[in-house]
């Protein structure tokens, strides 16, 4: 159960998906590790840089029902051979949603960071 001691979610903040790490024991679901994305306030384009002090792990809530057997609702066994499910690639921007947590909890809980993006499949059609 999540804790509701957590406060209220904190965004959406964009961030960038810096890296990816596929979560043991569960099909089609990764961990994502995203960085906070510095602002060119003079412009409102958000640069290539990003704030490394603030960097989080989340998850992508979408993938949170897939299986070895079914991604985003589609059987993997029907997609055309060589065809897979993709994560979120690296370097995509993503907005995140912050639940506080670590320092700012007096349960010492990592700060829980949630986005949505849809999975692609990929592959080649014969």
């Amino acid at each position: 159960m999540i804790p509701f001691n957590r406060g209220k979610f904190v965004g959406p903040l964009a961030c960038k998906v810096t890296a990816i790490t596929a979560i043991t024991g569960r099909d089609n679901i990764w961990r994502y590790t995203v960085q906070a994305l510095d602002w060119d306030l003079d412009d409102y384009v958000a640069s290539a840089s990003t704030y490394e002090d603030q960097e989080f792990y989340a998850i992508n809530v979408n993938e949170i029902g897939n299986t070895n057997t079914e991604a985003m609702g589609v059987t993997i066994s029907s997609l055309p051979t060589g065809f897979s499910f993709d994560s979120v690639p690296v370097g995509r921007v993503v907005l995140v949603w912050l639940s506080p947590g670590a320092d700012t909890d007096t349960n010492d809980i990592a700060p829980l960071a949630v986005f949505q993006w849809p999975n692609q499949f990929s592959g080649t059609c014969e």
